[in-house]
């Protein structure tokens, strides 16, 4: 094309510009999803063969050793219930990347069903005696 055509002007700024931004925008966006993601479940009661954290069947029974299980984009799931860290110096420590969400049924007809109203996650560092502070985790999320 003529460089001194309506056409060029019109293909150089008006159009094919923004085409070119979103286009690359796109690709951006995607390149950022690891494509090695995967979803890691936990549930404190499952009865699982492994307890590997493949499936709401075969979950992580331990919140610790779910999170520890994770690697950058990958989503950790967390079926209802009260996870506690191991003892008064441990915390959760989370791994840097990874996704953490709770409010899962974790079980039943539908174990993916989400709803953290319903479907309560609680993190807590009451480890010991419930009548004594003394005992409990000081912090229990570290990301």
């Amino acid at each position: 094309m003529n460089p001194g055509t309506n056409a060029y002007r019109y293909m150089k700024g008006g159009f094919l510009l923004p085409i070119t931004r979103a286009i690359t925008g796109l690709a951006l966006l995607f390149a950022a999803i690891p494509a090695e993601a995967k979803y890691v479940y936990a549930r404190y009661n499952a009865t699982g063969a492994n307890n590997h954290g493949t499936s709401w069947a075969d979950a992580y029974t331990d919140l610790e050793t779910a999170i520890a299980g994770c690697a950058g984009g990958d989503v950790l799931r967390i079926a209802q219930g009260t996870y506690k860290p191991s003892f008064q110096s441990k915390t959760f420590n989370l791994n840097s990347g990874i996704s953490v969400y709770g409010g899962y049924a974790g079980t039943g007809t539908y174990p993916d069903a989400y709803d953290p109203v319903l479907y309560r996650t609680i993190l807590s560092g009451e480890i010991g005696d419930p009548n004594s502070s003394a005992d409990n985790s000081p912090h229990v999320i570290v990301a």
